[in-house]
């Protein structure tokens, strides 16, 4: 069995395809676009872009509860203070903002997701498995002096996603250049510079 899309245009991740047809296996899987001509009967046709999914590199999935609460374009440093300040509310307040977060991005088109995660209030809605997400544990700070307790945290977290989830997808990462603290021989850690 096959299903047979036909769109009023076609984007093959590279260019825009106009009069050819995408052949989905029964699974899902894509088996290949064809000319129209060659297509055959039984054509799903949409008035639409057929596309690829699309992938978010850089969500905050756990502050999604703060969605037009801080100000835009107000800088970097008065943006941390705000979420420091706002981000403590009720937890089904945060579990609904997540899961609504969520189905706009699956409504968008999103299949895959890198979030960056200070906290561990996004699991349950990852184990739900609608999106793929790598789960980028952000270690940060600059000071020497709790630079061994900062880690140890991130590691906690780092490990209570990998119970839940699978272990390939959970790195933990530096905030920034400046954390010179994370351990480089930690097979976990992934330097993203």
């Amino acid at each position: 069995m096959y299903k047979k899309i036909k769109a009023r245009q076609l984007f093959d991740g590279y260019r825009f395809r106009n009069n050819e047809v995408l052949i989905l296996l029964e699974d899902g899987t894509v088996d290949g676009i064809v000319s129209l001509a060659e297509a055959g009967n039984d054509l799903q046709m949409l008035d639409g872009i057929v596309s690829p999914g699309f992938v978010n590199c850089h969500c905050h999935l756990e502050l999604s509860h703060l969605k037009g609460v801080i100000e835009e374009h107000s800088g970097l440093a008065q943006f941390v203070q705000k979420v420091v300040q706002k981000r403590k509310v009720p937890e089904d307040e945060i579990l609904n903002a997540i899961a609504t977060a969520e189905k706009e991005m699956l409504d968008s088109g999103i299949v895959a997701v890198g979030d960056i995660c200070n906290g561990t209030h996004s699991i349950p809605q990852k184990e739900e498995g609608n999106l793929q997400y790598h789960n980028f544990i952000e270690a940060m700070g600059s000071d020497s002096a709790v630079a061994e307790r900062n880690f140890e945290l991130f590691e906690k977290i780092y490990d209570s996603f990998c119970k839940k989830l699978d272990r390939k997808s959970v790195s933990i990462t530096p905030h920034a250049v400046s954390y010179t603290h994370l351990r480089a021989h930690d097979s976990r850690a992934v330097l993203c510079f």
